[in-house]
């Protein structure tokens, strides 16, 4: 939808359960997704899942072999989803990127839920390297599939360049 020169518009790391529904999620909003996982049979299920759903459709989703492979796709500011549990899987991705090249205006969204007070703590300690956000994702699988329930906290800047993916791939409500 944003996409210019040919660069994907947000990178999804961890494609268990949620993260890989969220990626389908908003690759169905039109938006290009590269994807990561350290399993890469978890990153070729998700292509291939995706082109079978699309069937014949030009494909939104790259999978990636690394983290400097998906920077080098993404458009800047980047927007990294960090779908891994709580706790120490999100700093080992966090030292990951900043091994691999991040930049201090990139975003990275950690969806797993921590505690508030690591939030905090992680949006301190690499304030000098990227900017972390958080947003809590809930209603499972399928939520995460149709329609979660979003619950962004941050950066206001941040969410500015956040906002438009996390309004098309929420849950809605009629009134």
């Amino acid at each position: 939808m944003q996409n210019h020169n040919n660069l994907n518009d947000i990178g999804v790391i961890g494609l268990g359960v949620m993260g890989k529904n969220l990626a389908l999620n908003i690759a169905d909003h039109h938006y290009r997704v590269s994807a990561f996982d350290l399993d890469p049979v978890k990153v070729q299920g998700l292509v291939t899942q995706e082109q079978q759903e699309r069937a014949g459709q030009a494909s939104r989703i790259l999978g990636c072999a690394d983290l400097r492979h998906m920077l080098d796709t993404l458009q800047k500011p980047r927007i990294l989803v960090v779908s891994v549990p709580a706790g120490a899987a999100v700093d080992g991705v966090c030292s990951a990127l900043i091994a691999a090249g991040i930049e201090t205006d990139d975003i990275v969204i950690d969806t797993g839920n921590s505690l508030w007070t690591d939030t905090i703590a992680r949006e301190a300690r690499y304030q000098h390297q990227f900017i972390f956000f958080s947003s809590a994702v809930s209603g499972g699988e399928v939520g995460a599939r149709f329609g979660p329930s979003l619950m962004p906290s941050g950066d206001p800047k941040a969410w500015q360049h956040v906002a438009p993916i996390w309004h098309a791939i929420a849950a809605k409500v009629d009134a």
